[in-house]
């Protein structure tokens, strides 16, 4: 989860944020990552168990902090499911349509976080963390 605190918000385990406007950069960058990853954020949540619409809007605001519209999420589900990644079902009710993830989704998923995980390593590759100071290598 996420810090909500303003004057300490940690980005690293040793680096802090103390300045409010520094700490809104934080949040707009969070924020644009969510939007840039919300295919692998959306497919890790149906990993762990189908959901619906609302339901994965509120599961990324309270672990990213960042509130989604509905017009950000829907059109993304059914980008997915038309791609075959994602399929849905009616609830008991009726009322709700639950996603969940195919087999291809799963194979797409892990080939995403592979991917994911090697820009990552590149990028953490350039830098190192000392005592709360970020250094060039």
């Amino acid at each position: 989860m996420i810090s909500t605190e303003i004057e300490q918000v940690n980005v690293w385990p040793s680096v802090r944020i103390v300045s409010a406007s520094v700490a809104k950069a934080s949040n707009k960058f969070r924020t644009q990552c969510v939007k840039t990853f919300l295919d692998l954020i959306i497919m890790s949540i149906l990993m762990k168990e189908p959901s619906h619409g609302y339901s994965l809007i509120a599961r990324i605001h309270r672990h990213f902090l960042v509130l989604l519209s509905p017009g950000m999420i829907y059109p993304r589900l059914l980008s997915l499911e038309k791609e075959g990644s994602i399929e849905k079902k009616l609830s008991k009710n009726g009322r709700r349509k639950i996603y969940f993830l195919t087999s291809k989704g799963r194979e797409k998923w892990k080939k995403m976080l592979f991917e994911c995980k090697e820009i990552y390593r590149y990028l953490l590759s350039s830098y190192y963390i000392e005592e709360g100071v970020v250094s060039a290598v």
